[in-house]
């Protein structure tokens, strides 16, 4: 399934599918047609929201809308034990500052 604000991207998604890849994959396809037959809707760096159903039938959504933090410090990253963008938003858990 692929939803998407113009028939062609969601085609592009659905061809993708299709052809075995998966629903990051079709994401991104969406994506790069949305930039050519919407590109005053879409852009690099735009908002992402997804409901992803795992293999084993856990449903997981990610909000990734708004923009990012403009005084962000890595060094306060670095300080707290982050080496990598944690793949999860569980980072609560691993932070002293909260």
């Amino acid at each position: 399934m692929a939803a998407t604000s113009h028939p062609l991207a969601t085609q592009s998604a659905l061809s993708v599918l299709k052809a075995g890849g998966n629903a990051v994959d079709a994401a991104i396809a969406a994506a790069a047609t949305l930039c050519v037959v919407e590109p005053h809707m879409t852009g690099i760096g735009g908002d992402c929201f997804v409901i992803l159903a795992e293999p084993d039938g856990r449903i997981q959504g990610l909000n990734g809308s708004g923009r990012a933090a403009s005084r962000v410090d890595p060094a306060w990253y670095r300080d707290n034990g982050f080496s990598a963008i944690p793949e999860t938003g569980r980072m609560r858990s691993r932070c002293r500052a909260w």
